[in-house]
Protein backbone atom coordinates (compact mmCIF):
# COMPACT_ATOMS: atom_id res chain seq x y z
CA UNK A 1 0.00 0.00 0.00
CA UNK A 2 1.37 3.32 -1.05
CA UNK A 3 1.08 6.27 1.32
CA UNK A 4 0.73 9.70 -0.26
CA UNK A 5 1.84 12.75 1.70
CA UNK A 6 0.41 16.19 0.86
CA UNK A 7 2.45 19.29 1.27
CA UNK A 8 0.47 22.21 2.81
CA UNK A 9 0.08 25.03 0.38
CA UNK A 10 0.75 28.62 1.39
CA UNK A 11 -1.50 31.35 0.12
CA UNK A 12 0.43 34.04 -1.67
CA UNK A 13 -1.14 37.47 -1.23
CA UNK A 14 -2.52 38.99 -4.37
CA UNK A 15 -0.26 41.68 -5.87
CA UNK A 16 -3.07 44.23 -5.76
CA UNK A 17 -3.67 43.52 -2.07
CA UNK A 18 0.00 44.14 -1.30
CA UNK A 19 -0.01 47.41 -3.22
CA UNK A 20 -3.18 48.61 -1.45
CA UNK A 21 -1.65 47.75 1.92
CA UNK A 22 1.53 49.65 1.10
CA UNK A 23 -0.39 52.67 -0.19
CA UNK A 24 -2.55 52.70 2.94
CA UNK A 25 0.52 52.66 5.17
CA UNK A 26 2.05 55.48 3.14
CA UNK A 27 -1.15 57.46 3.46
CA UNK A 28 -1.31 56.87 7.21
CA UNK A 29 2.28 58.01 7.58
CA UNK A 30 1.91 61.09 5.40
CA UNK A 31 -1.53 62.32 6.42
CA UNK A 32 -1.77 61.00 9.95
CA UNK A 33 -5.10 59.29 9.33
CA UNK A 34 -6.00 55.74 10.23
CA UNK A 35 -8.89 53.58 9.15
CA UNK A 36 -12.25 54.62 10.64
CA UNK A 37 -10.85 57.85 12.13
CA UNK A 38 -13.05 60.92 11.99
CA UNK A 39 -11.77 64.47 12.43
CA UNK A 40 -13.66 67.45 13.81
CA UNK A 41 -16.26 68.28 11.14
CA UNK A 42 -15.25 71.97 10.93
CA UNK A 43 -11.48 71.38 10.92
CA UNK A 44 -11.12 73.46 7.73
CA UNK A 45 -12.59 76.48 9.51
CA UNK A 46 -10.02 77.80 11.98
CA UNK A 47 -12.23 78.73 14.91
CA UNK A 48 -9.39 79.90 17.16
CA UNK A 49 -8.09 82.37 14.55
CA UNK A 50 -11.56 83.88 14.17
CA UNK A 51 -11.96 84.20 17.94
CA UNK A 52 -8.59 85.95 18.15
CA UNK A 53 -9.30 88.37 15.29
CA UNK A 54 -13.00 89.25 15.56
CA UNK A 55 -13.91 91.73 18.29
CA UNK A 56 -17.55 90.73 18.75
CA UNK A 57 -16.74 87.02 18.80
CA UNK A 58 -13.90 87.46 21.27
CA UNK A 59 -15.91 89.69 23.60
CA UNK A 60 -19.02 87.46 23.50
CA UNK A 61 -17.06 84.32 24.39
CA UNK A 62 -15.07 86.28 26.98
CA UNK A 63 -18.32 87.35 28.67
CA UNK A 64 -19.56 83.77 28.69
CA UNK A 65 -16.29 82.57 30.19
CA UNK A 66 -16.14 85.27 32.89
CA UNK A 67 -19.78 84.65 33.83
CA UNK A 68 -19.13 80.92 34.14
CA UNK A 69 -15.96 81.40 36.18
CA UNK A 70 -17.66 83.92 38.49
CA UNK A 71 -20.07 81.17 39.52
CA UNK A 72 -18.67 78.77 42.06
CA UNK A 73 -18.72 75.00 41.71
CA UNK A 74 -18.62 72.54 44.58
CA UNK A 75 -18.78 68.83 45.31
CA UNK A 76 -21.34 66.90 47.28
CA UNK A 77 -21.29 63.28 48.44
CA UNK A 78 -18.76 61.31 50.43
CA UNK A 79 -16.21 64.10 50.76
CA UNK A 80 -13.03 63.77 52.77
CA UNK A 81 -9.81 65.72 53.13
CA UNK A 82 -8.02 63.01 51.14
CA UNK A 83 -10.37 63.39 48.17
CA UNK A 84 -10.20 67.17 48.22
CA UNK A 85 -6.40 66.97 48.28
CA UNK A 86 -6.54 64.59 45.32
CA UNK A 87 -8.49 67.14 43.28
CA UNK A 88 -5.94 69.76 44.27
CA UNK A 89 -3.04 67.54 43.21
CA UNK A 90 -4.66 67.04 39.80
CA UNK A 91 -5.05 70.83 39.43
CA UNK A 92 -8.77 70.37 38.89
CA UNK A 93 -9.56 74.09 38.93
CA UNK A 94 -6.93 74.82 36.28
CA UNK A 95 -8.30 72.01 34.10
CA UNK A 96 -11.83 73.30 34.73
CA UNK A 97 -10.98 76.73 33.31
CA UNK A 98 -9.13 75.36 30.28
CA UNK A 99 -11.89 72.96 29.31
CA UNK A 100 -14.46 75.79 29.28
CA UNK A 101 -12.63 77.55 26.43
CA UNK A 102 -12.73 74.33 24.41
CA UNK A 103 -16.41 73.93 25.27
CA UNK A 104 -17.32 77.48 24.27
CA UNK A 105 -15.35 77.42 21.02
CA UNK A 106 -15.60 73.82 19.80
CA UNK A 107 -18.37 72.21 21.91
CA UNK A 108 -15.90 69.34 22.41
CA UNK A 109 -13.29 68.72 25.11
CA UNK A 110 -10.53 66.11 24.97
CA UNK A 111 -8.61 65.45 28.20
CA UNK A 112 -5.54 63.22 28.27
CA UNK A 113 -5.13 61.28 31.50
CA UNK A 114 -1.48 60.82 32.46
CA UNK A 115 -0.89 57.72 34.57
CA UNK A 116 1.92 56.38 36.72
CA UNK A 117 3.30 52.83 36.54
CA UNK A 118 0.47 51.59 38.75
CA UNK A 119 -2.17 53.01 36.40
CA UNK A 120 -3.19 55.79 38.78
CA UNK A 121 -4.11 59.10 37.10
CA UNK A 122 -1.57 61.76 38.04
CA UNK A 123 -2.22 64.47 35.45
CA UNK A 124 -5.06 65.91 33.34
CA UNK A 125 -4.15 67.77 30.12
CA UNK A 126 -6.62 69.45 27.76
CA UNK A 127 -5.84 68.82 24.07
CA UNK A 128 -6.85 71.28 21.34
CA UNK A 129 -10.01 69.93 19.75
CA UNK A 130 -9.16 70.40 16.07
CA UNK A 131 -6.02 68.28 16.49
CA UNK A 132 -8.05 65.22 17.49
CA UNK A 133 -9.70 62.40 15.57
CA UNK A 134 -12.05 59.75 16.92
CA UNK A 135 -11.45 56.13 15.90
CA UNK A 136 -14.62 54.04 16.00
CA UNK A 137 -16.04 50.86 14.52
CA UNK A 138 -18.95 50.59 12.10
CA UNK A 139 -21.43 50.60 14.97
CA UNK A 140 -20.10 53.86 16.40
CA UNK A 141 -18.26 52.33 19.36
CA UNK A 142 -15.10 54.28 20.18
CA UNK A 143 -11.92 52.24 19.82
CA UNK A 144 -9.38 55.00 20.46
CA UNK A 145 -8.26 58.51 19.62
CA UNK A 146 -5.65 60.06 17.35
CA UNK A 147 -3.87 63.38 17.75
CA UNK A 148 -2.41 65.03 14.66
CA UNK A 149 -0.03 67.96 15.17
CA UNK A 150 1.30 70.06 12.29
CA UNK A 151 4.49 72.09 12.68
CA UNK A 152 5.65 75.19 10.83
CA UNK A 153 7.12 73.07 8.02
CA UNK A 154 3.70 71.47 7.38
CA UNK A 155 4.98 68.15 8.70
CA UNK A 156 2.48 66.09 10.66
CA UNK A 157 3.16 64.13 13.81
CA UNK A 158 0.65 61.66 15.15
CA UNK A 159 0.00 60.05 18.49
CA UNK A 160 -2.60 57.35 19.08
CA UNK A 161 -4.33 57.04 22.45
CA UNK A 162 -6.09 54.17 24.11
CA UNK A 163 -9.72 55.11 24.78
CA UNK A 164 -9.16 54.73 28.54
CA UNK A 165 -6.54 57.50 28.50
CA UNK A 166 -8.78 60.11 26.84
CA UNK A 167 -11.96 61.58 28.26
CA UNK A 168 -14.10 63.19 25.55
CA UNK A 169 -16.95 65.59 26.36
CA UNK A 170 -19.34 66.59 23.57
CA UNK A 171 -22.06 69.25 23.67
CA UNK A 172 -24.89 70.14 21.29
CA UNK A 173 -25.02 66.79 19.50
CA UNK A 174 -27.48 67.84 16.79
CA UNK A 175 -27.34 64.48 15.04
CA UNK A 176 -26.08 61.07 16.03
CA UNK A 177 -22.42 61.99 15.57
CA UNK A 178 -19.85 61.38 18.29
CA UNK A 179 -18.82 65.01 17.83
CA UNK A 180 -20.49 68.01 19.41
CA UNK A 181 -21.29 70.85 17.02
CA UNK A 182 -19.97 74.37 17.46
CA UNK A 183 -22.20 77.30 16.52
CA UNK A 184 -19.26 79.46 15.39
CA UNK A 185 -18.85 77.95 11.87
CA UNK A 186 -22.48 78.97 11.24
CA UNK A 187 -21.21 82.56 11.46
CA UNK A 188 -18.62 82.09 8.70
CA UNK A 189 -20.52 84.23 6.19
CA UNK A 190 -21.41 86.85 8.81
CA UNK A 191 -17.82 87.15 10.02
CA UNK A 192 -16.46 87.30 6.47
CA UNK A 193 -18.93 90.03 5.45
CA UNK A 194 -18.33 92.00 8.64
CA UNK A 195 -14.56 91.92 8.14
CA UNK A 196 -14.94 93.27 4.59
CA UNK A 197 -17.22 96.13 5.65
CA UNK A 198 -15.11 97.00 8.69
CA UNK A 199 -11.96 96.95 6.56
CA UNK A 200 -13.58 99.26 4.03
CA UNK A 201 -14.73 101.67 6.75
CA UNK A 202 -11.22 101.69 8.24
CA UNK A 203 -9.78 102.51 4.82
CA UNK A 204 -12.46 105.18 4.40
CA UNK A 205 -11.44 106.90 7.62
CA UNK A 206 -7.73 106.50 6.91
CA UNK A 207 -7.85 107.85 3.34
CA UNK A 208 -10.65 110.36 3.98
CA UNK A 209 -12.57 109.23 0.88
CA UNK A 210 -14.55 106.57 -0.84
CA UNK A 211 -13.03 104.95 -3.91
CA UNK A 212 -12.54 107.87 -6.36
CA UNK A 213 -13.48 107.94 -10.03
CA UNK A 214 -10.74 109.62 -12.06
CA UNK A 215 -11.09 110.85 -15.66
CA UNK A 216 -7.77 111.67 -17.32
CA UNK A 217 -7.75 114.27 -20.16
CA UNK A 218 -6.65 112.89 -23.52
CA UNK A 219 -3.81 115.37 -23.93
CA UNK A 220 -2.10 114.31 -20.67
CA UNK A 221 1.03 112.25 -21.34
CA UNK A 222 1.87 109.00 -19.51
CA UNK A 223 4.58 110.56 -17.31
CA UNK A 224 2.20 113.22 -15.99
CA UNK A 225 -0.46 110.57 -15.25
CA UNK A 226 1.99 108.53 -13.19
CA UNK A 227 3.04 111.59 -11.17
CA UNK A 228 -0.59 112.52 -10.65
CA UNK A 229 -1.58 109.04 -9.43
CA UNK A 230 1.41 108.84 -7.08
CA UNK A 231 0.37 112.14 -5.52
CA UNK A 232 -3.18 110.80 -5.05
CA UNK A 233 -1.89 107.63 -3.37
CA UNK A 234 0.30 109.64 -1.00
CA UNK A 235 -2.76 111.75 -0.21
CA UNK A 236 -4.66 108.62 0.77
CA UNK A 237 -1.97 107.72 3.28
CA UNK A 238 -1.84 111.27 4.64
CA UNK A 239 -5.05 113.29 4.11
CA UNK A 240 -3.20 116.52 5.05
CA UNK A 241 -1.01 116.40 1.92
CA UNK A 242 -1.58 119.06 -0.74
CA UNK A 243 -2.22 118.14 -4.36
CA UNK A 244 -0.16 120.39 -6.67
CA UNK A 245 -1.02 119.91 -10.34
CA UNK A 246 0.34 121.41 -13.56
CA UNK A 247 -1.53 121.75 -16.85
CA UNK A 248 -5.01 120.39 -17.45
CA UNK A 249 -6.61 119.11 -14.25
CA UNK A 250 -8.10 115.64 -14.21
CA UNK A 251 -11.71 115.21 -13.10
CA UNK A 252 -12.10 113.36 -9.80
CA UNK A 253 -14.90 112.75 -7.35
CA UNK A 254 -14.85 115.03 -4.30
CA UNK A 255 -12.71 113.75 -1.45
CA UNK A 256 -15.11 115.07 1.20
CA UNK A 257 -18.19 113.09 0.14
CA UNK A 258 -19.31 110.59 2.81
CA UNK A 259 -22.63 109.33 1.43
CA UNK A 260 -23.58 105.88 2.73
CA UNK A 261 -21.31 106.01 5.79
CA UNK A 262 -24.21 105.84 8.30
CA UNK A 263 -25.89 103.02 6.39
CA UNK A 264 -22.69 100.96 6.45
CA UNK A 265 -22.38 101.43 10.22
CA UNK A 266 -25.96 100.23 10.66
CA UNK A 267 -25.18 97.22 8.47
CA UNK A 268 -22.20 96.33 10.68
CA UNK A 269 -24.46 96.61 13.76
CA UNK A 270 -26.93 94.22 12.17
CA UNK A 271 -24.14 91.73 11.49
CA UNK A 272 -23.01 92.01 15.11
CA UNK A 273 -26.54 91.39 16.38
CA UNK A 274 -26.82 88.34 14.13
CA UNK A 275 -23.58 86.96 15.58
CA UNK A 276 -24.73 87.62 19.15
CA UNK A 277 -28.05 85.89 18.47
CA UNK A 278 -26.24 82.72 17.38
CA UNK A 279 -23.90 82.92 20.38
CA UNK A 280 -26.87 83.55 22.73
CA UNK A 281 -25.32 86.64 24.32
CA UNK A 282 -27.59 89.68 24.96
CA UNK A 283 -26.35 92.78 23.05
CA UNK A 284 -26.39 94.87 26.22
CA UNK A 285 -23.60 92.71 27.69
CA UNK A 286 -21.20 93.78 24.92
CA UNK A 287 -22.21 97.45 25.09
CA UNK A 288 -24.84 97.50 22.32
CA UNK A 289 -27.83 99.19 23.94
CA UNK A 290 -30.24 98.55 21.03
CA UNK A 291 -33.09 100.50 22.71
CA UNK A 292 -32.67 98.42 25.85
CA UNK A 293 -34.41 99.49 29.03
CA UNK A 294 -34.34 98.07 32.52
CA UNK A 295 -37.16 95.58 32.06
CA UNK A 296 -36.10 93.95 28.79
CA UNK A 297 -32.41 94.04 29.78
CA UNK A 298 -33.26 92.08 32.93
CA UNK A 299 -35.28 89.61 30.88
CA UNK A 300 -32.45 89.12 28.37
CA UNK A 301 -29.87 88.48 31.09
CA UNK A 302 -31.85 86.64 33.78
CA UNK A 303 -34.20 84.52 31.74
CA UNK A 304 -32.26 84.09 28.52
CA UNK A 305 -28.52 84.35 29.08
CA UNK A 306 -28.47 82.71 32.52
CA UNK A 307 -30.71 79.90 31.25
CA UNK A 308 -28.15 79.26 28.50
CA UNK A 309 -25.31 79.19 31.05
CA UNK A 310 -27.24 76.83 33.35
CA UNK A 311 -27.80 74.44 30.45
CA UNK A 312 -24.02 74.36 29.86
CA UNK A 313 -23.53 73.70 33.58
CA UNK A 314 -25.99 70.82 33.44
CA UNK A 315 -24.27 69.21 30.45
CA UNK A 316 -20.82 69.57 32.00
CA UNK A 317 -21.98 68.10 35.31
CA UNK A 318 -23.32 65.06 33.46
CA UNK A 319 -20.00 64.57 31.62
CA UNK A 320 -17.77 65.12 34.67
CA UNK A 321 -19.84 62.99 37.05
CA UNK A 322 -20.27 60.06 34.65
CA UNK A 323 -17.07 60.14 32.59
CA UNK A 324 -14.21 61.91 34.39
CA UNK A 325 -14.62 61.38 38.14
CA UNK A 326 -15.00 57.56 37.91
CA UNK A 327 -11.69 57.37 36.01
CA UNK A 328 -10.09 59.44 38.79
CA UNK A 329 -11.39 57.00 41.39
CA UNK A 330 -13.80 59.63 42.73
CA UNK A 331 -17.13 58.16 41.67
CA UNK A 332 -18.75 58.73 45.07
CA UNK A 333 -18.71 62.53 44.80
CA UNK A 334 -20.72 64.79 42.49
CA UNK A 335 -19.92 68.14 40.87
CA UNK A 336 -22.51 70.90 41.30
CA UNK A 337 -22.69 74.56 40.22
CA UNK A 338 -24.03 77.40 42.31
CA UNK A 339 -26.71 79.87 41.27
CA UNK A 340 -25.33 82.86 39.34
CA UNK A 341 -28.28 85.18 39.77
CA UNK A 342 -28.59 86.98 43.12
CA UNK A 343 -32.35 87.29 42.66
CA UNK A 344 -32.49 83.57 41.95
CA UNK A 345 -30.83 82.86 45.29
CA UNK A 346 -33.31 85.10 47.07
CA UNK A 347 -36.26 83.40 45.37
CA UNK A 348 -34.92 79.98 46.36
CA UNK A 349 -34.51 81.03 49.99
CA UNK A 350 -38.03 82.50 50.05
CA UNK A 351 -39.43 79.15 48.90
CA UNK A 352 -37.36 77.36 51.55
CA UNK A 353 -38.69 79.67 54.26
CA UNK A 354 -42.26 78.96 53.20
CA UNK A 355 -41.62 75.22 53.14
CA UNK A 356 -40.10 75.46 56.59
CA UNK A 357 -43.16 77.30 57.85
CA UNK A 358 -45.37 74.33 57.02
CA UNK A 359 -43.10 71.85 58.75
CA UNK A 360 -40.83 70.60 55.97
CA UNK A 361 -38.08 68.21 57.06
CA UNK A 362 -35.04 70.42 57.49
CA UNK A 363 -32.46 67.82 56.56
CA UNK A 364 -34.27 67.15 53.28
CA UNK A 365 -34.88 70.87 52.82
CA UNK A 366 -31.18 71.59 53.22
CA UNK A 367 -30.35 68.89 50.65
CA UNK A 368 -32.91 70.38 48.28
CA UNK A 369 -31.24 73.79 48.56
CA UNK A 370 -27.83 72.30 47.79
CA UNK A 371 -29.16 70.29 44.84
CA UNK A 372 -30.67 73.49 43.41
CA UNK A 373 -27.39 75.38 43.47
CA UNK A 374 -27.11 76.98 46.91
CA UNK A 375 -23.66 76.17 48.27
CA UNK A 376 -24.32 75.92 52.01
CA UNK A 377 -22.88 73.62 54.73
CA UNK A 378 -24.53 70.21 54.69
CA UNK A 379 -25.50 70.28 58.39
CA UNK A 380 -26.60 73.92 58.54
CA UNK A 381 -30.27 73.14 59.26
CA UNK A 382 -29.89 69.80 61.02
CA UNK A 383 -29.61 71.17 64.56
CA UNK A 384 -31.92 73.35 66.58
CA UNK A 385 -31.14 77.05 66.34
CA UNK A 386 -31.59 79.18 69.43
CA UNK A 387 -33.83 82.20 69.17
CA UNK A 388 -31.89 85.33 68.39
CA UNK A 389 -32.68 88.88 69.29
CA UNK A 390 -35.80 90.13 67.53
CA UNK A 391 -36.15 86.78 65.69
CA UNK A 392 -39.30 84.72 65.42
CA UNK A 393 -40.14 81.22 64.29
CA UNK A 394 -41.90 80.68 60.98
CA UNK A 395 -45.54 79.70 61.31
CA UNK A 396 -46.98 77.61 64.10
CA UNK A 397 -44.59 74.67 63.85
CA UNK A 398 -42.54 74.95 67.03
CA UNK A 399 -40.00 72.42 65.79
CA UNK A 400 -39.02 74.69 62.92
CA UNK A 401 -35.31 75.48 62.85
CA UNK A 402 -35.56 78.42 60.42
CA UNK A 403 -35.65 81.84 62.06
CA UNK A 404 -36.56 85.21 60.57
CA UNK A 405 -35.45 88.59 61.76
CA UNK A 406 -37.77 91.58 61.68
CA UNK A 407 -36.47 92.71 58.26
CA UNK A 408 -37.56 89.51 56.50
CA UNK A 409 -40.51 89.71 54.10
CA UNK A 410 -41.99 86.69 55.94
CA UNK A 411 -41.88 88.36 59.38
CA UNK A 412 -45.40 89.06 60.75
CA UNK A 413 -44.52 92.69 61.29
CA UNK A 414 -43.74 93.05 57.55
CA UNK A 415 -47.17 91.83 56.42
CA UNK A 416 -49.20 94.52 54.73
CA UNK A 417 -52.25 96.00 56.48
CA UNK A 418 -55.22 97.96 55.24
CA UNK A 419 -57.43 100.45 57.06
CA UNK A 420 -61.12 99.63 57.67
CA UNK A 421 -63.96 102.12 57.94
CA UNK A 422 -63.80 102.17 61.72
CA UNK A 423 -60.33 103.66 61.61
CA UNK A 424 -58.53 100.49 62.68
CA UNK A 425 -56.39 98.18 60.57
CA UNK A 426 -56.55 94.54 59.68
CA UNK A 427 -54.13 92.13 58.05
CA UNK A 428 -54.74 91.34 54.39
Amino acid sequence: MTTTTTTPTTTVPDRRTIIKSILRKIEEYSTGTVKDSHAFKDVGFNILDHVRSDTILRSALGIKYSTIRSASYYFIGDLSTQKLNRLKELRFDRWYGQQWWQTLMYKNVFTELGRDSAGRVTQMSVIKTDQMEIINDTRGNVKGYLQIISNADSKKFTQEFNKDNIVHFSFDNLGNSLWGESEIPVLQKVLFTKSIVEGFLAWRVQSNQFRPVIKIPDQLNVEDVEVYLNMLKSGMQDPTNFLVLQGDEAEISKLSEIEGFTELLKYVDNLRLEALAVLQVPPILVGILDNSNRSNAEYQIRYNFYTHIYSLFHELEDEVNNELLPKLGLNDITLKHSIIDAQGKKDLLDIAQKLGSVGANHTKLNKWLIDNGLDIPKDLLEEEVDDVAEGVEIGKNKSSNIKLDKNSDQHPSRQSHETNFAGGSRTK
